[in-house]
């Protein structure tokens, strides 16, 4: 996945945490739909025009998918203790995100 996408995900998160539309939105919650699979499609529905995820294809969603999926299979229930996130789901979306990108889990 190239690093601008990673970037921009990161941004698109942090804007809607600034929002505080989203603080409902728990940590158990965003690593359900990571375990599913379906969390691009599951934050389209959620958060609507809140967000822009239109740099997300199928192939570049799949990444994402993986390289979550990767860190949550790793450090599921660490997530206080690892990246001091607690209750935020949103929040767990920007650490993992940036956790992608210091591991070069990006092309």
């Amino acid at each position: 996945m190239m690093l601008s996408r990673l970037a921009f995900f990161v941004f698109e998160m942090n804007a809607a945490l600034d929002m505080g539309k989203y603080d409902h939105v728990t940590v158990g919650e965003v690593e359900d739909h990571i375990q599913n699979k379906d969390l691009v499609p599951w934050l389209r529905l959620t958060m609507g025009q809140d967000v822009d995820l239109s740099v997300f294809d199928t192939t570049s969603t799949n990444e994402l998918h993986d390289g979550l999926y990767d860190i949550l299979s790793g450090y599921r229930g660490q997530e206080s203790r690892k990246w001091g996130v607690r209750q935020r789901g949103v929040c767990l979306l920007i650490a993992w995100t940036v956790e992608m990108i210091q591991h070069k889990r990006w092309s």
